[in-house]
């Protein structure tokens, strides 16, 4: 038994260590490259990293919840996958809102108020959930984090773009895009452990 578990030990290590090595070269190709498939050099610009980095940071805390939040009603309060998709809808119909809402705010008041006054409601549907001890708390929690998260998904593209000098937006626009789909797969794969493992 303690022979498997110091291999699987290994083998992780051995794994993080490869990722590591392949990320080092290629962050030194792209450098190298005069059209790289990743311009590093955007993330000088304070502006679109912290847009980048809060994007990758809401969706990685959106993706656990989620996954936390169906096994909640699947495994802990013994609801039907069917109705556990019926009890996501609210939180579908908030995220709609909020992403058509906040665009017109930012018209009015500056995008980093309406992101941050977004988290706060996002902040609020977290303690709900944390408090909760029944399937409506948890739905209305969830839908809180999907309100609150809306602007900050919606806003940082234009955040992003338009940091970025013209002649480097789609790439500004793809490295934004990669980051939010790399936060959420972030978000499940380690707080989704953390969590299996407590």
């Amino acid at each position: 038994m303690e022979n498997n578990a110091a291999t699987r030990r290994e083998w992780a290590g051995l794994a993080v260590a490869t990722g590591i090595a392949l990320g080092v070269v290629f962050v030194r190709r792209q450098r190298a490259l005069p059209e790289p498939l990743l311009d590093l050099r955007l993330l000088k610009n304070r502006s679109f990293t912290a847009a980048t980095g809060g994007l990758i940071l809401s969706t990685m805390l959106t993706g656990a919840v989620m996954l936390l939040v169906t096994q909640y009603f699947e495994l802990v309060r013994g609801v039907s996958p069917v109705r556990s998709g019926l009890c996501m809808l609210p939180a579908a119909v908030m995220m709609t809102v909020s992403s058509l809402i906040a665009p017109r705010l930012a018209l009015r008041v500056r995008p980093a108020y309406v992101i941050a006054a977004g988290l706060v409601v996002a902040i609020a549907g977290l303690l709900l959930i944390s408090q909760a001890s029944g399937l409506t708390p948890v739905v209305a929690g969830w839908a809180l984090i999907t309100l609150g998260s809306g602007p900050m998904v919606v806003l940082s593209v234009d955040m992003v773009i338009g940091a970025a000098p013209p002649a480097r937006a789609g790439s500004a626009a793809a490295l934004n895009e990669t980051g939010s789909q790399l936060g959420f797969a972030l978000g499940i794969a380690i707080l989704g452990s953390i969590a299996s493992a407590i």
